[in-house]
């Protein structure tokens, strides 16, 4: 599973996404309510929390054509 920095605002990351999903990997996509932080550290830094849940990181981690298309929202 990867997990890169938000694909709302890093455009390379965005690319690199789309590459590893062609690849047939799973990755975090980073939902549109979060799209003004940069990564997990700035949500903790900005919401002042000390984690970030695994269910909020698996319910965003998708695969394939899935993955894709909720990627191509953005």
């Amino acid at each position: 599973m990867w997990v890169l920095d938000n694909q709302h605002i890093d455009e390379s990351a965005k690319n690199k996404t789309l590459i590893l999903l062609k690849e047939g990997h799973k990755c975090f996509i980073w939902p549109k309510e979060y799209k003004q932080y940069k990564d997990f550290n700035d949500i903790c830094v900005k919401e002042k929390r000390d984690e970030i849940t695994s269910l909020f990181v698996l319910s965003n981690t998708l695969k394939g054509i899935e993955g894709i298309m909720r990627l191509n929202l953005i």
